[in-house]
């Protein structure tokens, strides 16, 4: 009889059974905890054993259900418990489950990643169109910060010298555009960039491009206070930064192809700006509109990526201790013999002796799962071997057994220090 006190006594046992009921027998005696295998393969490598491949595909499907997990975590959808003793399903068909519905939730998360870069886009089109709009009329506002490279002067006898005209005239950025501006083309006079940028990032690019172009530019930059808008260097588009709309007036091909560089290299991000005020009032439009389409297609999208999720969530824990209940069986077959010229399979393990009766009733349990007419033989095997250590254990007492076993097991039949370790806990651990 085991006890708290000393280990239980140990023998150890032989079981042969047909090599179709395999599976059948190492799960029963798994699931009941009162059989401890023997390797009867330990000078065989790991991938020559017959269940090394089940074992690999566990481990696969494995790292699947991690993602899966790290998914429903940033989905904030909670995993719901398990409530049956798993699913009875092959592994191969519970393989390919868990590979399809990881491969559609992963094309229906590329498919919102894209949809919402797509309406951030539409989101800063827009801004830039109703912002750098108002600069063809003169009318930003005091927020607006503006570097001129190079400014033309009026000549001393020309309308406007004088400052008290200058006071109520247009702005020179509005007579640039209004006299020069409405025919451009790549050879015209003046071309422009529009876009946005990061705001930590446009002070620093005005520097850059006031030097790469010699002061041949004109940069004008207007902050916007929209706070969720997608950082561009962000691949996967969780990150959010404030941007500012960036206008850069330039002459010439030379610079274009400068610029070009520079805008990238900072991560400003090009859009439409019609010159004409009908233009822009049809774009404007024509992205409002778009914007509209894109919410809704944004929040379908997003439903049925909930519903996809609370699927899985309810089947979470069922895979999860399913792959774990297949890979410990497959590792506990990979310690067993199998005689292929007599169809059977030999198991030698450890049992406590009192507990021989129960073995047997696991044994004939898992006979009638596989639809077996015989029952496993059981034989014992004199040995020589030191037997393992059994020390049973409850729910109040495993937590100090626990603690003990980490400084060091006891060895077989020896007194327990767990017993005293439960009377002298507090006053080793205060």
């Amino acid at each position: 009889m085991g006890s708290l006190f000393q280990s239980a006594h140990m023998k150890l046992v032989q079981i042969i059974e047909r090599n179709d009921a395999a599976r059948a027998v190492v799960a029963e005696l798994g699931e009941r905890g009162i059989f401890q295998f023997r390797d009867m393969n330990s000078g065989q490598p790991f991938f020559k054993r017959a269940f090394s491949d089940d074992v690999r595909r566990c481990d696969d499907i494995q790292r699947r259900l991690v993602k899966l997990k790290k998914l429903l975590d940033q989905s904030g959808v909670r995993v719901h418990p398990r409530t049956e003793e798993g699913l009875r399903v092959p592994l191969l068909e519970l393989d390919s489950t868990i590979a399809t519905q990881e491969g559609e939730l992963k094309e229906l998360t590329t498919q919102l990643l894209a949809l919402r870069k797509n309406h951030n886009s539409l989101r800063e089109q827009r801004i830039v169109l109703e912002t750098l709009g108002s600069i063809y009329s003169g009318t930003v506002g005091s927020a607006a910060h503006e570097t001129v490279a190079e400014r033309p002067a009026p000549s001393a006898g020309a309308p406007g010298a004088s400052s008290s005209a200058d006071a109520h005239a247009p702005s020179v950025l509005s007579s640039l555009v209004a006299n020069e501006f409405s025919a451009s083309t790549e050879d015209g006079m003046l071309n422009y960039i529009a876009g946005m940028m990061p705001r930590g990032s446009t002070h620093t690019f005005e520097r850059v491009v006031f030097r790469a172009t010699r002061g041949n530019c004109m940069v004008h930059n207007v902050p916007v206070e929209v706070t969720d808008l997608l950082d561009p260097s962000d691949a996967k588009g969780e990150t959010v930064v404030l941007k500012n709309v960036v206008l850069v007036f330039f002459s010439g091909s030379v610079l274009k192809q400068k610029l070009t560089k520079i805008c990238t290299f900072f991560g400003l991000t090009r859009y439409r700006l019609p010159e004409v005020a009908e233009q822009r009032r049809a774009l404007l439009t024509e992205v409002v509109d778009q914007l509209g389409a894109s919410a809704v297609v944004m929040d379908r999208s997003m439903q049925i990526q909930k519903q996809m999720l609370d699927a899985a969530a309810h089947q979470y824990r069922e895979w999860l201790y399913t792959v774990r209940r297949e890979k410990m069986t497959c590792n506990a077959l990979n310690m067993c013999n199998f005689d292929h010229r007599r169809r059977v399979f030999v198991a030698e393990g450890w049992i406590a002796v009192d507990e021989e009766g129960a073995l047997r009733d696991a044994l004939a349990a898992a006979a009638r799962k596989s639809g077996g007419e015989t029952t496993p033989i059981l034989n014992s095997v004199p040995t020589i071997l030191t037997p393992p250590t059994y020390l049973p254990v409850g729910k109040f007492s495993s937590a100090f057994q626990g603690l003990v076993d980490t400084y060091g097991v006891p060895k077989y039949r020896e007194v327990n220090p767990g017993v005293f370790a439960i009377i002298l806990f507090p006053f080793l651990f205060g």
